[in-house]
């Protein structure tokens, strides 16, 4: 999700970054709405709660 952007991200993005069936993603993703983490924005959409939380999760990848 990070990979995508900062924004809204559709689910199907997500699961084709992942190479697997937008269907496999469906309880991570609530797992992470629950916490707080995500949030849905509309019909296939979610985004960071967190502001700079995607460029956070990329800052990772380089280390």
């Amino acid at each position: 999700m990070a990979a995508a952007g900062d924004g809204n991200v559709t689910r199907a993005a997500i699961a084709a970054g992942m190479g697997v069936d937008s269907r496999a993603i469906s309880v991570p993703r609530e797992r992470l709405i629950d916490k707080g983490v995500i949030e849905p924005v509309g019909h296939g959409l979610v985004r960071f709660t967190l502001p700079g939380f995607g460029a956070f999760v990329r800052s990772l990848d380089e280390e």
